[in-house]
């Protein structure tokens, strides 16, 4: 199964067909939030201490994953798991393995283009790479600028929305 790209209808479809299983994870009473962008999952786990935060993630995804193969939805080989720290992520995903669910392990992800780290660390890898583009869109901009006034259009259509993306999501810098 798969969304059609552009499609008005995939998002709904896209929700609907998958909502009863993540409805199903969270009444597990788990301490796992579970958000659907389309066709992307996003699972955030709290607890009081590293096992708790452990054995609620590992249940959870375990469930997920289980339910989504029932219903003939794919796991992503792009799945990565992010945690405050090596050890819990380490561990969760040794966990994860023995129930035959084998996941990337990073320090830092880009969750739908917003870096993401678990709360552990401030990350700017993708606002850099973000910003170098920008840059290079901006003299482009300038050299079209040079040859046709329509095109400071584009600072507002283009350019800014490359800069900005991201920032709600966790701010800039203040240098």
């Amino acid at each position: 199964r798969s969304i059609l790209a552009g499609c008005k209808f995939s998002v709904g479809f896209a929700r609907t067909a998958i909502y009863h299983i993540i409805e199903a994870v969270h009444n597990a009473r788990t301490r796992c939030m579970s958000r659907q962008f389309i066709d992307d999952i996003a699972q955030n786990c709290r607890g009081r201490n590293a096992k708790e935060v452990e054995d609620d993630c590992v249940k959870a995804v375990v469930m997920l994953a289980d339910n989504l193969r029932k219903e003939g939805f794919k796991v992503s080989d792009k799945t990565v798991i992010v945690a405050s720290t090596a050890v819990l992520r380490q561990s969760i995903a040794k966990r994860l393995q023995r129930q035959g669910l084998d996941f990337k392990r990073e320090k830092v992800t880009k969750d739908l283009g917003v870096d993401a780290a678990a709360g552990s660390r401030r990350c700017t890898v993708w606002q850099a790479k973000r910003i170098k583009k920008a840059a290079r869109r901006g003299g482009k901009v300038r050299w079209l600028r040079k040859r046709s006034w329509k095109a400071k259009k584009l600072v507002a259509a283009n350019l800014w929305p490359t800069m900005s993306y991201g920032i709600s999501g966790y701010g800039a810098a203040p240098t």
